[in-house]
């Protein structure tokens, strides 16, 4: 096994995430841009998950350059060595935010995507050139579309922690957990649930080039989770707020993704039980910035 990370600032990246896997992974501390036996080491694999990219949907708008370069350029270089090499196996970590803000209750994989932000619309442009590419040059592409993922190992600090990061931090810094607007829903996927899925989706064979797959994971009202997070950590309170233009601006709305496909792939999914999840993650909050 083989990880290529340039621990790139605000991304998460950490290579102390791969401690427990030492003896049986091989780490290369570099942007894949500058790895130079690249095309040798895609020779050496049969699967590559593409987990390139950033995530942070405030900061995007700030820096759309920086986000260019994470969500598309890494991409690019890897689809131009992948020409070379047919029949590889290439699994595209996507995002529910391509879809942006969409008025029907279900979204499915044909549902026309409409970015609400810069994010987005680059990790919907990467997508579209492993499709194009895998289709021209005739390797295998699987793009999962999933929720905000959350769980042991991801940012407990600063802009891209997400909103289920940031409800976590303000109740167990005993703050006002700030909601805003009324019955908003959000879709989330705990990490080890993501990892099995993209596990037993790397294990069948697909005909087509490219196949695109919704994930749906674990849907959660807003206040109901913060409610669960104060129940848990017995610290914060909530207070109601009207939203601000800044996050109206890029609301993505309670459109649910349909993974009926997906499950025709894999078969039925159990997602961990919602109160193990985040109690698991409140802990490891916990750990992370008061041990």
């Amino acid at each position: 096994m083989i990880a290529i990370d340039g621990i790139m600032k605000n991304t998460g990246g950490n290579r102390n995430n791969l401690i427990y896997l030492k003896n049986n992974i091989t780490f290369i501390d570099k942007r894949i841009e500058d790895v130079e036996n690249l095309p040798d080491l895609i020779q050496s694999v049969d699967l590559i998950i593409c987990s390139m990219g950033w995530t942070s949907h405030q900061a995007a708008i700030l820096d759309p350059f920086y986000d260019l370069e994470l969500n598309i350029k890494s991409h690019l270089t890897l689809l131009n060595i992948l020409i070379d090499f047919k029949n590889k196996k290439v699994i595209y970590l996507g995002s529910r935010s391509q879809y942006g803000n969409q008025n029907d209750k279900m979204i499915y994989e044909k549902t026309p995507m409409v970015p609400s932000d810069i994010q987005g619309i680059n990790k919907l442009a990467a997508e579209y050139y492993y499709r194009v590419y895998s289709e021209l040059f005739s390797f295998n592409a699987i793009s999962i579309r999933f929720p905000a993922c959350y769980g042991r190992n991801q940012m407990t600090e600063g802009q891209d922690i997400g909103l289920l990061g940031c409800l976590i931090n303000q109740s167990l810094a005993d703050n006002n957990i700030e909601i805003f607007g009324e019955d908003r829903k959000r879709n989330f996927i705990y990490v080890d649930d993501l990892t099995d899925i993209i596990l037993k989706i790397s294990e069948k064979n697909t005909t087509r080039s490219f196949v695109p797959l919704n994930i749906r994971g674990t849907s959660m009202g807003i206040d109901s989770l913060a409610k669960n997070i104060i129940a848990y950590s017995k610290k914060g309170r909530i207070i109601k707020k009207t939203m601000p233009d800044q996050i109206r601006s890029i609301e993505i709305g309670n459109s649910e993704m349909c993974d009926d496909n997906l499950v025709d792939l894999i078969g039925p999914i159990v997602y961990t039980d919602v109160d193990i999840s985040l109690s698991r993650t409140i802990d490891y909050f916990k750990e992370k910035i008061y041990d």
